[in-house]
């Protein structure tokens, strides 16, 4: 702020005092000067003139080195821009890698649910036959205890004793 507004008044002051210079002469002008000029005014102008190019070569400096550092800035933040870009670039490749590898695994994954869901049915269809199986080797061994039991019963006696049965099933 303050320094700002002490080189704008400076800027300022040495237009001012160059555009009072450049005027064209003329000769009334030229008499006015000379009748009041002395070597005081001049050598304060001069000085005056020194004193302000000083000051400007001061701010050219200045404005040098900001537009150097500004330079330097962006040079940096270039240089961040570039390696971040190799960086999105690498993660990319890696992405692209892990995403056909995901796709490779999801693809063998929804095979094998596959595989297991008919596992899973033949199993099923499989224990119900078996315990279809079970029941009618339960029903049928019941049938036959039943069956033996009635023909135990009603059978004559052997004549032998012995138990042999005489004849072909």
């Amino acid at each position: 702020g303050e320094s700002r507004g002490f080189a704008h008044h400076h800027h300022h002051h040495y237009f001012k005092l160059l555009l009072t210079h450049q005027e064209e002469p003329n000769e009334r002008s030229e008499q006015k000067r000379s009748d009041f000029c002395d070597c005081t005014t001049r050598q304060q102008t001069t000085y005056a003139m020194s004193q302000q190019g000083a000051t400007l070569q001061s701010y050219n400096n200045e404005l040098v080195k900001l537009i150097e550092e500004l330079r330097r800035k962006r040079e940096d933040l270039d240089h961040s821009i570039r390696e971040e870009c190799h960086e999105k670039a690498r993660l990319e490749d890696e992405l692209s890698v892990l995403q056909e590898r995901l796709r490779t695994v999801q693809e063998s994954v929804d095979r094998k649910l596959s595989a297991r869901a008919e596992y899973d049915r033949t199993i099923t269809e499989t224990e119900q036959a078996f315990m279809r199986i079970v029941e009618s080797s339960q029903t049928l061994l019941q049938v036959l205890k039943r069956e033996t039991s009635t023909l135990s019963s009603n059978a004559p006696p052997s004549a032998g004793g012995a138990g042999h049965r005489t004849g072909v099933w």
